[in-house]
């Protein structure tokens, strides 16, 4: 899926259009940072991070990403959008959701 977008090109003060493809990655570097939440000092619960290497203002976003999964799970596509520009912050969601479905589910009542 290819996208258009218009840039205006600052040497010759044209508007030029671009096409872009939502994927491809993005030009920034990413690195990603694991916070574990038996470090010290202790974050709540672990979190995954996807942020531009280079230093910078960048807006972050928040993926609450559910279906009981590990957060890791979605490092490519964290970063794959901190390539745009964001950083990515991916908590991780409790993941012992779903031996509890099962035992609700199942448990006689």
């Amino acid at each position: 899926m290819a996208t258009s977008i218009e840039i205006m090109n600052p040497s010759t003060e044209v508007l030029e259009t671009a096409v872009t493809s939502v994927f491809q990655p993005g030009k920034l570097a990413v690195e990603v940072i694991a916070v574990d939440h038996d470090t010290n000092p202790t974050p709540p619960i672990p979190i995954l991070i996807a942020s531009p290497k280079d230093a910078g203002t960048y807006p972050v976003a928040m993926l609450l990403h559910g279906f009981c999964l590990q957060n890791h799970f979605y490092e490519e596509v964290l970063k794959h959008i901190a390539s745009f520009g964001f950083i990515m912050v991916a908590r991780q969601v409790n993941y012992y959701c779903l031996l509890m479905h099962f035992t609700c589910m199942y448990s006689p009542h």
